[in-house]
């Protein structure tokens, strides 16, 4: 159904010879990253999947954004995560081949603004398969029970020396019941059984897929560590500290550094500061580059060169 709501115009903040910012509450980033978990105590369990828990799933985040015009180009910034949540291969396909159909697919959340992180899924909770099974056992000893009292009154039927018309009606009946108790719920049970097998096998080779995509990724990732730094990859970032944004295009960080060869290097800000500046561009690195990459743990990036840049 469609929101109706009052459309306000975007707040901008000019800079001189800067370009502008532009900012409204309806902006807002979204970023898909998978993630890996290789050791058994990370294992995460997510709701709505037939899988016991997941080593390879998907993160989605949804984040507060905002415009920033340089150059002639934009560029956008998170100032802020709104939620963040997890889901397998399997429900990330359900979203996109199930749209205007149903009440959603089943995600994990992980953090919602104004709560925080949210508490995970303990690993003792059933899984779909095991509901069904338990539900069939209780549904077998339940008719196991109806047989019983079923058998006590043919014994009692069958004990009498002769039987009348009336008995044999009993006994008719009671012959029925007894076939009815199985007859009645052992087809769908077996329907259920049959349709959460296809479940978790398509859940599984999906699993399959997403492992097998990570080793190779992996896998090239290592070759590309060990040969020489020439070979890797060179990335620039430019901290703005006025708004505490960091720009990644190259266009952007060219036209601040720009400079003569007789231009005298000022240090100004210190030690201290510049340490938290460094910090925050690596956890941006993190977050961004080495997660939509999918590095493996371990491999950090390796800082080269840095510069203070002071305005003249």
């Amino acid at each position: 159904m469609e929101r109706r709501r009052e459309a306000i115009p975007a707040q901008r903040t000019e800079h001189k010879h800067e370009g502008f910012e532009e900012r409204h509450p309806a902006f807002g980033l979204l970023s898909l990253s998978r993630v890996n978990m290789s050791g058994v105590d990370q294992r995460v369990r997510l709701f709505g999947t037939p899988l016991e828990w997941h080593p390879h799933f998907i993160r989605l985040e949804i984040k507060r954004g905002y415009r920033v015009h340089r150059l002639g180009q934009d560029s956008f910034q998170d100032c802020g995560e709104v939620v963040s949540a997890y889901m397998s291969s399997s429900q990330l396909m359900d979203a996109f081949t199930s749209m205007n159909y149903g009440v959603g697919v089943p995600i994990t959340l992980d953090f919602v603004a104004g709560e925080g992180p949210i508490p995970g899924i303990k690993q003792d909770e059933d899984v779909e398969m095991a509901r069904i099974a338990k539900g069939y056992e209780d549904d077998v000893k339940e008719r196991g029970e109806q047989l019983h009292a079923i058998v006590g009154e043919l014994d009692m039927l069958l004990s009498k020396k002769s039987l009348n018309r009336d008995d044999k009606e009993k006994i008719r009946g009671a012959v029925h019941r007894a076939a009815r108790v199985f007859d009645d719920s052992a087809p769908f049970v077996l329907k259920q059984f049959r349709k959460a097998a296809r479940r978790l096998a398509t859940a599984a080779k999906r699993e399959v897929d997403d492992f097998l995509t990570t080793v190779v990724r992996k896998t090239g990732l290592k070759v590309l560590k060990g040969m020489s730094e020439e070979a890797g990859t060179t990335r620039w970032y430019l901290y703005d500290s006025d708004r505490g944004a960091i720009f990644e295009e190259p266009g952007e960080i060219s036209f601040n550094i720009r400079s003569e060869s007789k231009t005298p290097r000022t240090c100004m800000t210190d030690k201290e500061t510049l340490v938290a500046i460094r910090g925050k561009v690596e956890k941006h690195i993190k977050n961004n580059y080495l997660k939509r990459v999918d590095a493996p743990i371990g491999v950090k990036p390796t800082l080269r060169c840095w510069m203070e840049l002071n305005r003249g």
